[in-house]
């Protein structure tokens, strides 16, 4: 999955540079914050565990081909703090491990356009763990070694006059982050509990 994902950005890079004229390009930067939050599968919402988000933020930059007054495509390369905090037993003890996950992303997205002025756009992410921060990360679960995690991005964007774009995505990843392994519990719990994560944002486009 992660060469065919890899194989289609190159393609569409390509696609782009032998195709595309000057005027349909267009780039420049973006900045954005939210909140993400932890997936534990089978584990969300039970009293044992709590799940809490903690806040996003990230920088990109983006390259725009728009060859039409109602479509578009569009790649994002840059930097993302993700996470979350999760806990144990949280009305008896104070346990808590916050994952804060700095990645190098690259959303992939179809533009399509129903107004001048609003766009809606969907499509895929890729994106590789460069560093975490965990704290008592060793009380819950090994350290992360899943680096490289596929995902899907949504989002609304209103489009100014002028060179600005303000838009909200949603950000889901597929691939398990973790596994954290629990030996079941009269047949509730599973052996191996994927960890996943959404990001909720509110993302600024500067187009220079």
């Amino acid at each position: 999955m992660k060469n065919i994902v890899l194989g289609i950005a190159m393609m569409m890079l390509l696609g782009w540079s032998n195709r595309a004229d000057a005027q349909d390009i267009n780039y420049g930067i973006m900045v954005g914050g939210g909140i993400s939050q932890l997936q534990l599968n089978v584990l969300d919402g039970l009293p044992v565990f709590s799940n809490n988000p903690i806040a996003s933020y990230q920088v990109n930059g983006f390259l725009q081909y728009k060859p039409s007054d109602y479509w578009g495509l569009r790649i994002e390369p840059g930097y993302i703090r993700k996470g979350g905090e999760i806990g144990i037993l949280p009305s008896i003890t104070t346990v808590k491990t916050d994952l804060k996950m700095d990645y190098i992303h690259m959303p992939m997205l179809f533009q399509f356009y129903p107004r001048n002025y609003i766009s809606a756009e969907v499509g895929p992410e890729l994106s590789y763990l460069v560093n975490s921060n965990v704290d008592y990360l060793s009380l819950i679960m090994d350290p992360i070694k899943n680096k490289f995690n596929l995902g899907i991005n949504a989002g609304l964007t209103y489009h100014t006059e002028g060179p600005l774009s303000i838009g909200l995505r949603y950000n889901k990843v597929f691939t398990p982050i973790q596994k954290i392994p629990l030996e079941g519990f009269a047949g509730i719990f599973q052996k191996d509990i994927n960890l996943t994560q959404q990001n909720f944002s509110l993302v600024v486009s500067l187009q220079l």
